[in-house]
């Protein structure tokens, strides 16, 4: 993934919008396969999967509450997968693969329930989830109780009894520790200011406190132990040193269970970051009204009221209209010309994030749209790390490299090197048509020179443009109705992009968009009288 075209493109900012829920889909997001030419059939079972998984989640809101909520608190466990082939598992291991069976569990029936399994195909978990739930509680809890082992439970119950003759004995002695010194509560730790001499006089001489701690302001006394509660905590050290060996042994031959299981835990896991990531991308299509592309083995594109995320989600913040257009492209070398602010270089990057999402299996949103795969796709306005080079350069540098990728490419140029004369710059453009030309390439080329729209070689489009005649006696820009005139000039803007015939030139806007900017009317009537000779 090329990150300075994602960004460039603003790919970026709309898999920002693609919010998986759990640790696994997050994951997932991060590790992402783009599709190529030849791996058509691979990306179409990738789009029937979230077809139908779109197709369940429209139809009920409580099953996409029910899928949210189980997917967000499925952990994501590398290392214990890992172990899981490899050693006995730790106590908490065991504790995140239970977590992840239970909830597994409940997918896969979610799944059936809604035929969605043909798609999720969950390996048979049942004998690995009732190996960590031998009391069948049915929980994602999990301990290493009784129901584990006899010897186990042997240990914990006498242990359990231990511990209570302890806390009785200890209780015992507090209370005649009270009775004894006239304290107003059974307490096994006192801590008394060095100013208390009476107090500390009586705790030092008693039998049943001794100095445990001091510092310059107090001194702490603990309750001391009697020989029945020494003889308790030997008896409670001795067979807590054989508990743990006992649960060790459990932990060993649970493991060992475990690992025959291991391909089908691992198997569910990948499962699961598949399914959180396409739950994801399913709930981004259902907002933005996206739709599953066709796909083509042609170098073609054919794209119906496209949408460009990033774009429409500003406008909408703004409180503006956004016009979807659409994209069509049945020739290899396409050319657009059109004024400043028509939409050119908004319909270039729309072609790139639009591509980019079907070759990530992501839905796109667009009423209807054919289109092929590409092996590279190449925006010249992106931020190359050549340094030491004028933009101009970077440009050049950037182009010749992915020029020498074998392969499909997708060409977005946007007023290509712009950054010198535009005599030269306008040479520059034709040549390099004329030189993908002869390359497995779809180029399309925004651009305000005249010449690359009149080649033959090309297929001349233009933006519509604005309504001059509309815009025409509107008041000119200010500082204080700026916003107010760029409404004006957006809402009078038609971005619908037109096939132009021939040699015929497109809508030329730019003086009257010039003159509600501001202009001087000086400039405006001397532009105009050039533009006549």
């Amino acid at each position: 993934m090329d990150k300075a075209v994602n960004s460039s493109l603003q790919f970026d900012l709309i898999l920002n919008l693609i919010e998986p829920v759990g640790e696994s889909g997050r994951h997932q997001s991060h590790h992402l396969h783009a599709y190529k030419p030849g791996q058509e059939a691979s990306l179409r079972k990738d789009f029937t999967r979230l077809e139908a998984l779109i197709s369940t989640l429209k139809q009920n809101k409580k099953t996409t509450e029910q899928f949210r909520s189980t997917l967000v608190d499925i952990p994501w466990l590398p290392q214990t997968l890992k172990a899981l082939s490899e050693r006995t598992l730790f106590l908490h291991e065991c504790f995140e693969l239970k977590k992840l069976l239970y909830y597994a569990l409940q997918l896969k029936e979610l799944c059936h329930k809604h035929g969605l399994d043909k798609y999720y195909p969950f390996p048979a978990l049942d004998k690995p989830y009732a190996l960590l739930d031998p009391e069948h509680k049915n929980s994602p809890a999990f301990t290493l109780n009784a129901a584990f082992d006899p010897k186990l439970a042997k240990y914990i119950g006498q242990l359990q009894d231990l511990q209570l003759i302890r806390r009785q004995a200890k209780s015992q002695l507090m209370h005649a520790a009270q009775k004894a010194l006239k304290l107003s509560n059974p307490v096994d730790v006192i801590v008394v200011s060095r100013a208390q001499t009476a107090q500390v006089n009586k705790l030092s001489k008693s039998s049943f406190y001794h100095l445990a701690d001091e510092n310059f302001a107090n001194l702490t006394y603990k309750l001391k132990d009697t020989k029945q509660l020494t003889t308790i905590k030997t008896h409670i050290s001795s067979l807590t040193v054989k508990l743990a060996k006992a649960e060790e042994a459990v932990l060993a031959a649970l493991s060992k269970k475990l690992k025959t299981h291991a391909k089908a835990v691992i198997q569910t896991a990948e499962l699961i970051c598949m399914l959180d990531w396409d739950y994801a991308k399913v709930v981004f299509a259902i907002h933005h009204n996206c739709i599953i592309p066709k796909l083509s083995s042609k170098t073609q594109l054919k794209i119906d009221q496209a949408v460009n995320l990033p774009i429409l989600l500003s406008l909408t913040e703004s409180k503006r209209n956004y016009q979807p257009v659409d994209l069509h492209f049945s020739t290899q070398l396409n050319v657009i010309t059109g004024p400043n602010m028509g939409g050119k270089t908004s319909a270039l990057k729309t072609v790139g994030q639009l591509c980019m999402m079907a070759q990530y299996a992501i839905p796109l949103p667009a009423k209807e749209v054919e289109l092929c795969l590409f092996d590279n796709i190449w925006y010249n306005h992106n931020s190359s790390s050549v340094e030491n080079l004028s933009s101009f350069g970077r440009e050049i540098v950037s182009l010749g490299n992915v020029l020498k990728k074998k392969g499909r490419n997708l060409l977005l140029l946007d007023e290509l090197a712009k950054g010198t004369n535009p005599v030269e710059g306008e040479a520059i453009l034709i040549a390099v048509l004329d030189y993908v030309r002869k390359l497995p390439c779809l180029t399309l080329a925004a651009t305000h020179y005249d010449k690359p729209a009149q080649l033959r070689i090309v297929s001349h489009y233009a933006i519509k443009g604005i309504d001059v005649k509309a815009l025409a006696g509107h008041f000119k820009t200010t500082e204080a109705n700026l916003n107010a005139q760029l409404d004006l000039i957006n809402s009078l803007m038609d971005y619908s992009m037109i096939k132009l015939a021939g040699k015929t030139k497109p809508p030329q806007n730019a003086i009257p968009i010039a003159e509600v900017l501001g202009l001087p009317d000086e400039i405006i009537q001397a532009a105009l009288r050039i533009m006549q000779n």
